[in-house]
Formats: C-alpha cells, sequence, structure tokens
C-alpha cells in the first residue's frame, strides 16, 4: 500500500519523538532515595552509573561509617567499608583511608578502655604504640594520665580524644568527596524545614 506525503511525515515525526524519548531516558541521571543525618535525600549520578553503584557509595559513605567511643560501633563502620562488587574503583583510595583512621581509633577505644580499668597509663601506651609520632605518643599518655586523675569528667576524655585525632590519621572525608566530584554523583537534600526551624527564616 502506498502511504501519502502526510503520511509518511506523520510517520517520520512518531519515530524521531520516540527515539527522542529513549535518548532522554538513557541520559537522565540515575537516582537513589537515601537518608542523610536523619533527612530524607537523594542520591543521583550520571546514566552510566547503577543504582546498585549509588547504594553502596552511600553505605561507605563517611555519614554511614562514623567514629565512635564505641568499639562495637567503630568495628561496625570497618565491617561497612568491605568493598563489593557495586563500588566504583575510584573509591579505592577512600576506602583504604577511613579504614586505616577508624582501626587506628578502634585501637585508641581499646586502650582506653584497658588503662582505665587498671588505672594505669602502661596499658594505653602499649595499646596506642606505633599509632602516632613518638614525641606526639609521649604527650597523648600524658593526656591520659591528666583526663585518669579527671575521673569520669567527660571533658577531659573528649580531649583526649581531640588531641589524637590531631596528630592520627586522615579520616578520608576529602578522598570521599573528591572521588564523588569526579564520579559528578550528588547528594541532593533539603533541610528547608530544619533551617527554618533553627534560624526562624521560611
Amino acid at each position: 500500500m502506498k502511504l501519502s506525503f502526510r503520511s509518511l511525515v506523520t510517520l517520520t515525526l512518531a519515530a524521531s519523538c520516540l527515539w527522542i524519548a529513549l535518548a532522554t531516558r538513557d541520559a537522565q541521571a540515575a537516582a537513589v532515595q537515601v537518608m542523610l543525618f536523619g533527612q530524607p535525600c537523594q542520591l543521583t549520578g550520571p546514566a552510566g552509573l547503577s543504582e546498585a553503584q549509588l547504594n553502596a557509595i552511600h553505605q561507605i559513605s563517611p555519614e554511614q561509617t562514623p567514629f565512635s567511643d564505641a568499639p562495637k560501633s567503630i568495628e561496625a563502620s570497618i565491617e561497612k567499608l568491605k568493598s563489593s562488587d557495586a563500588t566504583p574503583s575510584i573509591l579505592a583510595g577512600y576506602l583504604q583511608q577511613r579504614t586505616k583512621a577508624l582501626r587506628a581509633r578502634l585501637s585508641l577505644e581499646l586502650a582506653i578502655e584497658a588503662g582505665r580499668k587498671a588505672r594505669s597509663a602502661a596499658p594505653f601506651a602499649q595499646g596506642t604504640q606505633g599509632l602516632i609520632h613518638p614525641k606526639r605518643h609521649a604527650a597523648l599518655i600524658k593526656t591520659f594520665e591528666k583526663a585518669l586523675k579527671a575521673g569520669n569528667s567527660p571533658h577531659a576524655w573528649e580531649q583526649l580524644r581531640a588531641d589524637f585525632a590531631e596528630v592520627a590519621e586522615p579520616d578520608g572525608e576529602e578522598d570521599f568527596h573528591r572521588a564523588l566530584r569526579k564520579l559528578k554523583v550528588v547528594y541532593q537534600c533539603s533541610f528547608e524545614d530544619t533551617h527554618a526551624a533553627e534560624t526562624g527564616n521560611p
């Protein structure tokens, strides 16, 4: 059957629209819904990334692998950092650095527990040996001794942890965000309600 010119034009336009729709769909950013600091957010990336990869990125993020005063919580963070097949290789450096920093923090917390239990700086000194520069280590031991004398003063133990953080392994957060910029992965969150509640602005 011979088609009229008008029919041919109509079919051509329909085919073009279909092609554009498919191309647009393929070009759309991949996205998954996540929770960030208790707020619902969307993690988006280029079409080349799968939802599984985006979820894997979020699971190893600093927010999902926090530092803690509790050894079991730190161990849970380290467990989350074990790379899965879905984790983009560009995050390998971050995974290594974050794990190293968390292991150092775990050693610190276990040493604090041992030292407080023994009421002595000796177990603390042994447990933190090699984590930081020797001169810094000697100063940290003195800070531990001061905290031990202060008893259950939260401020004293917070100061000890803060002093350690200043000279310990970098936490890897910069590596994480640098990798996300290269991947063109972005967290899209809306904190308007929280901001308004805190500042009084709409």
